[in-house]
């Protein structure tokens, strides 16, 4: 594959040394977007001038555009402002696992990690695209003009990410860091390196309302605090702590009294339950007094019979 990335751009290096032109003859513009859950879109377009196509019956991407096709590239014919060419894209559901053959993007997959946690989302890309077969150095009579020619090749690397990158060796930031961008140098092996990470918004939400609550309770402790100083300080100068202690040893002493009288109440009442056994002694004795006063009428009644005869 890099046999084919070779032949096509050194056929375009040839049609510009053939033509003479040597500003803006040709450049390729690889995207990479990445989506939060770790899913990708990658696209490449390879544009050259009309008229470098024109001047040739063979097409000099016609190479390229096998290579992106056998990789899972959908290719179509692109056009634009004096430049034709092709556009090569391809959905991807995990960039990480992402590995072709491809000449451009082949591997990105290699470099690429995606880490989650309960707290954040890490993105990371540490990858190499090399370009280093573009350095024809072996044949030295048409380096001195490839070499001139390949300066005027524009290359270049464009990342979207979901977040602002931390840190990353791109050429040049856009869109709040969120778009990378490298200018690829042909020739040479080119070292991508991206840093990115993604606080989940419902951690920090859940955060933020532990420390308003946490806030909130050190806002009440220091509020009220001044007024219980105060109120501390106004019982000391009255001698209320005194007077609640003398009231509390009251009412201790009052509750020790009660229970001392309950303890009392209780002797008596059972005292006055053993009672009808005393009684239940004494009743014989009754029994006797009740005779005796009976027997007491009729010697009386005996005594007034006599007297009754002896006057008769």
């Amino acid at each position: 594959m890099r046999g084919t990335m070779k032949r096509a751009l050194l056929a375009i290096l040839m049609i510009v040394l053939c033509a003479s032109v040597l500003v803006g003859c040709a450049q390729t513009d690889i995207q990479v977007k990445v989506n939060p859950d770790g899913s990708g879109d990658l696209k490449y377009a390879v544009l050259v001038d009309k008229s470098l196509i024109t001047q040739n019956e063979s097409d000099p991407l016609s190479d390229l555009k096998q290579g992106a096709e056998s990789s899972g590239f959908t290719v179509n014919p692109l056009e634009q402002e004096g430049y034709i060419g092709f556009e090569a894209s391809k959905k991807v559901k995990n960039i990480a696992k992402e590995t072709s053959n491809d000449v451009f993007l082949g591997k990105i997959g290699e470099g690429f990690t995606l880490q989650k946690s309960f707290l954040k989302t890490t993105y990371k890309l540490n990858t190499d695209i090399d370009l280093s077969d573009l350095n024809f150095v072996a044949n030295e009579k048409l380096n001195p003009f490839v070499q001139a020619a390949m300066k005027q090749v524009k290359l270049k690397l464009t990342v979207d990410l979901p977040v602002a990158a931390m840190s990353s060796n791109a050429t040049s930031a856009s869109n709040n860091g969120k778009s990378l961008t490298w200018d690829l140098k042909a020739g040479e092996t080119n070292h991508i390196a991206i840093n990115a990470e993604q606080y989940s918004p419902m951690t920090i939400s859940l955060l933020g309302i532990i420390l308003l609550l946490i806030i909130a309770g050190a806002g009440m402790v220091v509020t009220q605090r001044p007024e219980l100083l105060e109120l501390e300080n106004i019982k000391a100068a009255l001698g209320l702590d005194k007077k609640e202690e003398q009231a509390t040893s009251e009412v201790e002493q009052s509750q020790v009294a009660e229970g001392t009288e309950q303890a009392a109440v209780t002797e008596v009442v059972s005292e006055s339950n053993e009672t009808p056994s005393v009684v239940a002694v004494e009743e014989p004795a009754s029994e006797a007094t009740v005779e005796t006063v009976a027997e007491v009428p009729a010697e009386s009644s005996g005594s007034a019979d006599q007297e009754e005869n002896k006057e008769g």
